[in-house]
């Protein structure tokens, strides 16, 4: 491994405290994996200390906030040093360039939940604009503000945007309502959410673009970026990943599955050392690819781990199973399921909201098929009672808390 990943762990353990504190110190770690996996409730328990002291005295004009979205119920409060953050853009403005030829001073578009510029009159800022970017709050979202936000992207003439999954569908939709297109538009990158063939399908058909998924969190960054032949290659200048059996604390190979760990060499001020993201995933370390870039490609598998169906005994489910219905009945019923979310609300009782592609319903698929094959393909045992209700939905909008469409949730009485 590159030996800026073991300078900046040596770095943590002798200037940030929450790592002093560890049982070892970094002269006692002689192996890479010596290194304890940093959860996230480690940083949570010790906040305060999960600075760096070489940071003390540097001016908070000169400090990067940002936190964690807390889909999982635990958000994190995020500090970069200016210098670190712009640092850490380079190597996906590199490959924005490289592959779909966009440059920082074009023109953009964006969607925040919480703005940059603060509140207005106790209100947050509906729209910010700084230069050639323009951005637009994803918050009390409707039919009607779709349609205006719409007709501002039109007018503003962006060349790329930076969009969730769930925000493309709305803008489709609106597209297509307006029947209004972006003539200057040549570039979409997807960011957030979990990306579905369906999506990028109708994104491209309906903005005739180029589109790319841009894999990263707050934490660390961008950690991996979609070339146009489809393969995430991991930002290596700036990330060391690995992927692990988790409950043995083992690594694993090339092309095995399992939890996925992120090292960053670049936040000195909130250094992550082998932080256990959430996601699962394969790692393939010699993959070769016709665009030329030699970097590791990562793969993920599945949603966050965290992110579970919960049963009366205590024990877990992964929601993921519930992906897999829905590329059954994507592939079975000619793509037609466009947005999903599926909620818990007991033990055994789930609503499941569908967005579908009204186009199907011509070629005589009708409502029940697609309810009575989502039940049928739910392979889990523990699952055989469960009852699902189901409702049908022009659009699903991102939720208000996170500005996300979290495609599974939980809204039990506990």
């Amino acid at each position: 491994m590159d030996k800026r990943f073991w300078r900046i762990a040596e770095y943590a353990y002798k200037t940030v405290p929450m790592y002093m504190k560890r049982d070892k110190n970094f002269e006692e770690l002689h192996e890479w994996t010596d290194i304890p996996v940093l959860e996230k409730t480690e940083i949570l328990k010790n906040s305060d200390s999960f600075f760096s002291t070489a940071f003390f005295s540097m001016d908070g004009k000169n400090i990067v906030k940002r936190h964690t979205s807390g889909t999982t119920g635990r958000c994190l409060e995020l500090n970069w040093s200016i210098d670190d953050y712009k640092k850490s853009l380079i190597p996906v403005w590199v490959y924005r360039k490289k592959y779909y030829d966009i440059k920082p001073s074009d023109k953009m578009c964006y969607f925040y939940t919480t703005s940059n510029l603060g509140y207005f009159d106790g209100k947050e800022y509906e729209e910010e604009e700084s230069g050639n970017v323009k951005g637009f709050s994803k918050n009390n979202l409707n039919h009607q503000k779709m349609l205006d936000i719409y007709a501002k992207i039109v007018k503003f003439n962006p060349v790329w945007m930076l969009i969730q999954p769930s925000m493309a569908m709305l803008l489709c939709d609106a597209s297509e309502k307006s029947k209004m297109g972006i003539s200057s538009l040549k570039y979409i990158e997807f960011t957030g959410e979990m990306l579905t063939n369906e999506v990028r399908k109708r994104t491209e058909k309906v903005f005739g673009c180029k589109t790319a998924n841009h894999y990263g969190c707050n934490e660390v960054n961008t950690i991996a970026f979609e070339c146009p032949y489809g393969n995430m290659h991991v930002i290596s200048n700036n990330i060391y990943p690995e992927i692990v059996d988790i409950e043995n604390k083992e690594p694993l190979t090339t092309g095995q599955e399992g939890e996925l760990l992120i090292t960053s060499s670049v936040n000195r001020i909130n250094p992550f050392i082998r932080y256990r993201i959430g996601d699962k995933g394969i790692i393939y370390e010699n993959k070769k690819c016709q665009c030329g870039c030699e970097s590791r490609v990562v793969e993920l598998t599945s949603a966050r781990v965290h992110e579970c169906i919960e049963m009366e005994d205590g024990s877990k489910i992964n929601s993921y199973i519930f992906v897999h219905v829905i590329e059954v009945i994507n592939r079975d019923y000619d793509g037609c399921i466009q947005q999903f979310q599926v909620v818990q609300y007991d033990y055994n009782k789930f609503n499941v909201k569908l967005v579908v592609d009204e186009e199907v319903f011509d070629i005589g698929i009708t409502k029940q098929m697609i309810e009575e094959k989502f039940v049928a393909n739910v392979f889990q045992n523990d699952l055989e009672n469960a009852v699902y209700t189901f409702e049908f939905f022009e659009q699903l909008f991102p939720e208000e808390e996170n500005g996300k469409l979290n495609w599974f949730k939980k809204k039990m009485k506990m």
